[in-house]
């Protein structure tokens, strides 16, 4: 079949980088987002929660070829709202989830991302699934009440399966939490 060339010449000519686990952080005190109760996120309906170390199409979350020690998937549209409780900072690796590969890419797999502060936006860009490597953020939430994550559609929301790859809180005292 055609997925399975893929893979094979995927395997055969790895981009750098690619074919890795990427283990979390374990220097500081750091809350992933994936330990967080994630039921106040609002997601597209095409899914019936945000799932943790699983893609929606219910393999492992890949992005890039490569896996996370701690992931989340979530359809977009999709929002996280999270009360910071004084964290200092945000890790993650953002990218469509590898699974949309075997589908018809030209329409599939194209979100828009923005993260706010306070309700000032603080990162924003486009994620598709033709993407090189993941985006990166790495925000500092210092002296920030409220952080959201958004994730919109880029035109159809067809095959808009967001991964976050080891997304993580660096703390301070109080846990942040996910909220209405």
């Amino acid at each position: 079949s055609s997925d399975l060339s893929r893979v094979i010449s995927v395997t055969q000519k790895p981009e750098p980088g690619h074919d890795q686990f990427f283990a979390l952080p374990t220097e500081g005190n750091l809350l992933p987002l994936a330990k967080m109760d994630l039921s106040k996120a609002s997601h597209d309906k095409y899914i019936k929660e945000i799932l943790v170390n699983k893609s929606i199409d219910g393999h492992q979350i890949r992005i890039k070829n490569n896996t996370y020690e701690s992931a989340i998937a979530t359809h977009a549209p999709s929002t996280f709202n999270i009360q910071l409780n004084g964290a200092m900072r945000f890790v993650t690796d953002l990218g469509i989830d590898d699974d949309i590969l075997t589908r018809t890419t030209n329409n599939h797999g194209n979100a828009l991302y923005k993260v706010l502060l306070d309700g000032k936006e603080v990162a924003a860009g486009r994620i598709t699934i033709l993407d090189k490597q993941a985006v990166h953020l790495d925000i500092n939430t210092h002296g920030a009440k409220m952080m959201q994550i958004v994730l919109d559609p880029d035109g159809s929301n067809w095959g808009d399966h967001i991964d976050m790859g080891n997304p993580y809180f660096e703390l301070t005292a109080d846990k942040p939490e996910v909220v209405e």
